[in-house]
């Protein structure tokens, strides 16, 4: 295979857009090869226009550098079968989305919306929430004592704690998280067998489109509600900044303000509880890592930084091409589409040592998990800020712990993770 292969193998290509793919680790069997073989290559799969596939973290931090370049909103952001993409441009009057949140803003947008609350997730905003964040890791670890010394951690644990701290901050109220929860897994894994949304047919063409239609009326049903309420008698949440946002001293569109509670609402905590979930895998199948992580807790940013690396909920965005241009050896056309796959870059072999591995004693964890450049993930403190007090208080109050059972992926090409991790556990005596 040389660089004059511009197509990649139909077999190959095709896992691409499988979610089982991305569920039982045959992605990144894909990944191996893209990189080795054409780290520029075009997907042909049958009912999805073609796309540009990029799988070397250099090429995919170039990208997303260049918003001029390489748009997002031109095309849809995750990757789209054609009836689904047809199906929404015609129940939306043409639009790309039901909604547009800051994913899918180029500038000058991107950076008006997003400077609406920045502010809140800086480091020196999120230490005000310090107290509180501590206060839901205590409540955490005093749930796992009461597990009887075995749980699944990603249901008992790694799902609910990320999902209060981002309902706070957001100003949902508590009896509404499970609704939340139950939304965000039917938007990012609708196809997953656990997840797919009530009275839809997975095998219909429109089935994708047909998912996302039903998560954005349910969302949009639900916050009308939370805007009203805000608008009327402001709080100190996010929900406040954004009822009554104004940008170019307008409000800002109902599809603008339903993108920020989304984004909020479904990433805000979902990348966090997979990362969070293979932290705790890395110390269950390793009683050597869990022992010296244990008795240095100066380790923990490290087992953060590699969990979230390993992991990289976020498998991929895409992007598209602004006008004709060469790049790394391809002629791209103006409007072509691109896939960034960002879990292939985080274990490339010429940016990350032994990228398959899960080490804690690198000397710098440089990935991108988070993504790169003016679209880096607005969470990424508050991530980091909510997983160092979470095992801050967990390993103290572990003796020792170790898998009890097949761990779960869920079945998505666009953000996946453990949905399923089965521990066993001592605890150490209070």
């Amino acid at each position: 295979m040389t660089l004059t292969d511009i197509d990649i193998p139909t077999g190959i290509a095709s896992t691409l857009v499988d979610p089982t793919a991305y569920a039982d680790g045959r992605i990144h069997e894909t990944y191996d090869w893209l990189r080795a073989n054409n780290p520029v290559g075009r997907a042909k799969v049958d009912g999805f226009d073609p796309f540009w596939v990029i799988s070397r973290f250099n090429d995919l931090r170039e990208i997303s550098l260049d918003n001029t370049r390489f748009p997002y909103g031109d095309r849809p952001v995750v990757v789209t079968d054609q009836a689904s993409e047809a199906f929404i441009r015609e129940t939306s009057g043409g639009k790309l989305a039901l909604f547009r949140s800051l994913v899918q803003m180029d500038p000058p947008d991107h950076i008006k919306y997003r400077l609406l609350t920045q502010a809140w997730f800086m480091p020196r905003n999120l230490r005000t929430l310090d107290a509180r964040i501590a206060e839901i890791a205590d409540q955490t670890v005093e749930k796992l004592r009461g597990l009887s010394g075995a749980c699944d951690f990603v249901a008992d644990i790694a799902l609910r704690y990320p999902l209060e701290v981002v309902m706070e901050i957001l100003g949902v109220p508590a009896a509404d998280y499970d609704l939340m929860l139950r939304l965000t897994q039917q938007n990012f894994a609708p196809s997953d067998p656990d997840s797919i949304p009530e009275g839809l047919d997975v095998n219909d063409p429109t089935f994708r489109a047909q998912a996302g239609r039903a998560f954005a009326t349910s969302l949009a049903a639900y916050f009308a509600g939370i805007s009203e309420d805000r608008r009327r008698a402001p709080r100190d949440d996010i929900a406040t900044i954004i009822a009554n946002a104004r940008v170019d001293g307008r409000p800002i569109p109902p599809e603008d303000e339903l993108g920020y509670y989304a984004i909020i609402a479904t990433a805000g905590h979902d990348t966090t509880s997979s990362s969070t979930a293979r932290a705790m895998w890395a110390l269950a199948r390793d009683p050597a890592l869990f022992a010296r992580v244990k008795a240095d807790p100066a380790l923990i940013p490290a087992l953060i930084e590699e969990a979230i690396r390993w992991e990289t909920p976020v498998k991929t965005f895409m992007r598209s091409v602004a006008h004709d241009l060469e790049f790394g050896g391809r002629a791209f056309k103006a409007g072509e589409w691109l896939m960034l796959c960002y879990a292939s870059a985080n274990r490339d072999e010429a940016v990350i040592e032994d990228g398959a591995a899960f080490r804690i004693d690198r000397r710098k964890t440089e990935h991108m998990a988070f993504g790169f450049g003016p679209h880096v993930c607005l969470g990424q403190h508050l991530a980091r800020q909510e997983m160092k007090a979470l095992f801050e208080r967990l390993l103290p109050a572990i003796r020792s712990v170790a898998l009890d059972g097949d761990t779960e992926m869920s079945q998505s090409f666009f953000v996946n993770g453990l949905k399923r991790l089965p521990i066993r556990f001592e605890l150490e005596a209070v």
